[in-house]
Protein backbone atom coordinates (compact mmCIF):
# COMPACT_ATOMS: atom_id res chain seq x y z
CA UNK A 1 0.00 0.00 0.00
CA UNK A 2 0.87 3.59 -1.08
CA UNK A 3 1.77 5.80 1.87
CA UNK A 4 -0.58 8.26 -0.16
CA UNK A 5 -3.20 5.49 0.25
CA UNK A 6 -2.96 5.31 3.67
CA UNK A 7 -2.64 9.53 3.97
CA UNK A 8 -6.67 9.50 2.08
CA UNK A 9 -7.70 7.15 4.04
CA UNK A 10 -7.15 8.91 7.91
CA UNK A 11 -7.66 12.57 6.44
CA UNK A 12 -10.92 11.51 4.72
CA UNK A 13 -11.75 9.60 7.68
CA UNK A 14 -11.01 12.71 9.84
CA UNK A 15 -12.59 15.11 7.68
CA UNK A 16 -15.69 13.04 7.61
CA UNK A 17 -16.15 12.51 11.49
CA UNK A 18 -15.62 15.90 12.48
CA UNK A 19 -16.30 18.76 9.41
CA UNK A 20 -14.30 21.76 9.58
CA UNK A 21 -11.31 20.88 11.81
CA UNK A 22 -8.27 22.55 10.81
CA UNK A 23 -6.11 21.47 8.02
CA UNK A 24 -3.04 22.14 10.07
CA UNK A 25 -4.32 19.64 12.75
CA UNK A 26 -5.59 16.83 10.22
CA UNK A 27 -1.34 16.98 8.71
CA UNK A 28 -0.09 16.85 12.23
CA UNK A 29 -2.09 13.43 12.70
CA UNK A 30 -0.26 12.13 9.50
CA UNK A 31 3.41 13.57 11.26
CA UNK A 32 2.30 12.22 14.46
CA UNK A 33 1.82 8.53 13.14
CA UNK A 34 4.64 8.33 11.39
CA UNK A 35 4.49 9.49 7.72
CA UNK A 36 7.04 11.88 5.97
CA UNK A 37 5.77 14.52 3.34
CA UNK A 38 6.08 17.79 2.05
CA UNK A 39 3.16 19.59 1.72
CA UNK A 40 2.58 21.94 -1.25
CA UNK A 41 -0.71 24.48 -1.50
CA UNK A 42 -1.09 26.51 -5.34
CA UNK A 43 -3.70 27.75 -7.31
CA UNK A 44 -5.24 26.55 -10.43
CA UNK A 45 -6.81 29.00 -13.33
CA UNK A 46 -9.34 28.32 -15.78
CA UNK A 47 -9.32 29.49 -19.35
CA UNK A 48 -11.37 32.20 -20.52
CA UNK A 49 -12.36 35.93 -19.75
CA UNK A 50 -13.82 34.79 -16.27
CA UNK A 51 -10.27 33.56 -15.45
CA UNK A 52 -12.06 31.05 -12.36
CA UNK A 53 -9.57 30.18 -9.58
CA UNK A 54 -9.62 26.98 -7.15
CA UNK A 55 -6.77 25.85 -4.45
CA UNK A 56 -4.76 22.97 -4.80
CA UNK A 57 -3.02 21.39 -1.93
CA UNK A 58 -0.81 18.57 -2.22
CA UNK A 59 0.97 15.63 -0.08
CA UNK A 60 4.37 14.19 -1.50
CA UNK A 61 5.90 11.14 0.18
CA UNK A 62 9.35 8.98 0.21
CA UNK A 63 7.56 6.21 -2.02
CA UNK A 64 6.82 8.90 -4.62
CA UNK A 65 3.19 8.73 -4.53
CA UNK A 66 1.35 11.83 -3.59
CA UNK A 67 -2.32 13.04 -2.00
CA UNK A 68 -4.37 16.12 -3.16
CA UNK A 69 -7.22 17.75 -3.54
CA UNK A 70 -8.52 20.82 -5.17
CA UNK A 71 -11.33 23.60 -3.22
CA UNK A 72 -12.87 26.48 -4.46
CA UNK A 73 -11.03 30.07 -3.93
CA UNK A 74 -13.94 31.79 -2.27
CA UNK A 75 -14.06 31.57 1.38
CA UNK A 76 -15.27 29.81 3.04
CA UNK A 77 -13.24 27.62 0.79
CA UNK A 78 -15.09 23.98 -0.49
CA UNK A 79 -12.41 21.26 -0.45
CA UNK A 80 -12.98 18.35 -2.09
CA UNK A 81 -11.93 14.37 -0.88
CA UNK A 82 -8.59 13.48 -0.38
CA UNK A 83 -7.20 11.56 -3.39
CA UNK A 84 -4.37 9.03 -4.36
CA UNK A 85 -2.09 8.82 -7.10
CA UNK A 86 0.75 6.74 -7.59
CA UNK A 87 4.10 7.49 -7.93
CA UNK A 88 5.02 9.16 -11.73
CA UNK A 89 9.42 9.48 -10.86
CA UNK A 90 11.60 9.59 -7.84
CA UNK A 91 11.16 12.38 -5.41
CA UNK A 92 13.64 11.07 -2.90
CA UNK A 93 16.19 14.26 -3.61
CA UNK A 94 12.75 16.40 -2.90
CA UNK A 95 11.59 15.09 0.56
CA UNK A 96 15.55 14.70 1.46
CA UNK A 97 15.98 18.98 1.37
CA UNK A 98 12.61 19.13 3.14
CA UNK A 99 13.96 18.55 6.15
Amino acid sequence: MLDAEIAVTLLNRWWREVPGRAALTSLELLREGGLTFVHQRGHMLTEGPDGDACGVESLLFPDGSRAMRIGTQNPPPNWTKWAAFDPVHELSSTLSNSS
